[in-house]
């Protein structure tokens, strides 16, 4: 059926939607290897690097580099540039790790991949861990906390430390708190990305730290977007799991209300007080990040210019949107 110019897909209404999503990226998979398209071999490519979340690591790199920018931190700290990306690769490996039921359902490649080759991506993400903490000792020991410190926490998402009386039986792993995955993965992402660069920096006046609190905003407010569209799209699978988000709490329809809502704050977030000079003019540009992130829900939401096919790597690769703008912002400053 490959061959085929039109093929419809029909499902009952008991079939989960990650079912029917799996069929439709099969189907598109084998047309464009028929066809012999790029599109096929970039797919290939880009979900090896979102399965193994090198894309993932790339993007909070990316996130560091326009978070220095919008406080006028020059040069821009590449070993905190690193050292975040590596922080951010190690935790979420290790949380997949622990994940892999919820994936069984969303992305059942992706969880046979983490079956197979457990040990040696346990192993890769260990390194990733100490080459983070081994980078942020040679920024200085308030860097260095800031690693260990958010890299226990994130260890600890899973491991049994809550005790709510007459609401719990016994300890609970915060994760079973409903709805509380984007938020701590915003605040771990945002305080990582904001406050390495600033601490690793001699140019960063600390006269100005009301600003980085400002930049915490921008940059958890984008994650917690990232994070919570990736929710969406795994809705079926999480709710089949058990994995109480936000999606699943509030709805998808809702939820991506509150997104819109969400991005348009940060829209205003960055134009006013790039305006008011708490920020830096970078800003301004920046706007085009959220406003590509609107644009992107609008348009997915009714499928009518990106494709389901992508919509997964191209929620993960966002991030990227904020360092390639920090790149041609640092350009166009030298001329």
């Amino acid at each position: 059926i490959a061959g085929k110019k039109k093929i419809g897909i029909t499902a009952g209404a008991s079939t989960p939607n990650w079912v029917i999503s799996q069929v439709y990226k099969s189907i598109k998979t084998a047309k464009l290897k028929k066809e012999k398209s790029f599109l096929v071999y970039l797919y290939v490519f880009l979900k090896f690097f979102l399965r193994a979340n090198i894309l993932l690591a790339a993007g909070a790199g990316a996130l560091t580099i326009a978070a220095s920018i919008l406080l006028d931190i020059s040069p821009v700290p590449l070993k905190a540039v690193i050292a975040a990306a590596l922080y951010i690769f190690s935790i979420h490996t290790i949380n997949n790790i622990t994940l892999i039921n919820s994936d069984k359902f969303n992305d059942p490649q992706k969880a046979a991949m983490y079956e197979k080759y457990k040990i040696i991506i346990f192993f890769a993400a260990i390194i990733a861990g100490f080459a983070s903490v081994t980078i942020a000792y040679s920024l200085g020991i308030i860097p260095f906390l800031i690693v260990i410190l958010m890299s226990a926490a994130g260890l600890c998402y899973k491991a049994p430390i809550v005790n709510i009386p007459k609401l719990t039986k016994g300890a609970q792993p915060l994760s079973s708190i409903p709805g509380s995955k984007a938020f701590i993965i915003a605040g771990a992402w945002g305080f990582i990305c904001t406050f390495l660069p600033v601490f690793a920096s001699h140019s960063f006046s600390f006269s100005k730290i009301h600003s980085a609190f400002i930049v915490f905003l921008f940059t958890s407010s984008m994650v917690f977007f990232r994070t919570a569209c990736i929710d969406i799209l795994a809705i079926q699978g999480n709710k089949i799991a058990g994995e109480i988000t936000i999606p699943v709490l509030l709805g998808e329809k809702r939820t991506s209300m509150i997104l819109k809502i969400l991005l348009c704050c940060v829209i205003t977030l960055l134009f006013f007080f790039s305006y008011a000079g708490i920020i830096s003019a970078f800003g301004y540009f920046l706007i085009f990040y959220p406003a590509s992130a609107l644009i992107f829900m609008i348009t997915n939401q009714h499928k009518e210019i990106l494709p389901l096919f992508f919509s997964d790597i191209i929620t993960e690769s966002m991030f990227l949107i904020a360092g390639l703008l920090g790149f041609i912002w640092s350009l166009f400053s030298l001329l």
